[in-house]
């Protein structure tokens, strides 16, 4: 008779779980760049979504949709495909709860195409990945008319607080870690 080894779950995970330095020397700078922006997709899907829940005020979300709005505009330039294509998605979610929960499936979704191709060093599945950005693209879409915001407002929203405001984030003009860490925005 053989004996199994029994091995606890914190044993296995301590076994398996992929280096951090093994992911590093597996990134490319295109699956970095578009790791950094669909994880930006999820999390401000995920702040919207509190936002939302906890009836917050309209400017904070105009800031939500603003923000979810620049990370799928870098995946669209990355991937070469016009934000405003609509998916062929044939399920139509009618109820805003329904739309709020497809849309952090699509957002997570997306996140998981780009997270095989970064971490994983898949060949990137772009079908996909276009396919979950058109689905976060068509309920932000449905939100917007629900939650009285327009698409263009949250547009300008995001270039007055990342770029152009006299506490834009951004003030330089140009992306560093200092600005992103000082948050020029959110200062009193």
């Amino acid at each position: 008779m053989t004996k199994t080894k029994t091995i606890t779950h914190i044993d296995m995970v301590a076994k398996l779980v992929k280096p951090g330095q093994d992911i590093i020397d597996g990134l490319t700078p295109e699956s970095a760049h578009l790791w950094h922006m669909g994880t930006g997709v999820s999390g401000e899907i995920g702040e919207l979504l509190e936002n939302l829940l906890e009836i917050g005020s309209h400017e904070n979300r105009v800031e939500e949709f603003g923000d979810i709005e620049f990370f799928h505009q870098a995946i669209a330039t990355s991937l070469k495909f016009d934000t405003m294509a609509v998916s062929k998605w044939d399920t139509c979610p009618h109820s805003n709860i329904h739309i709020q929960l497809h849309l952090a499936i699509s957002g997570a979704a997306l996140l998981d195409a780009i997270k095989k191709y970064a971490v994983y060093v898949k060949p990137l599945h772009r079908a996909e990945a276009v396919e979950q950005a058109g689905r976060v693209r068509y309920l932000l879409g449905r939100l917007y008319h629900s939650y009285g915001v327009t698409r263009t407002e949250a547009l300008a929203g995001n270039v007055v607080k990342l770029f152009t405001s006299k506490k834009a984030r951004y003030g330089s003009g140009k992306y560093s870690d200092k600005q992103a860490q000082e948050r020029a925005d959110k200062r009193g």
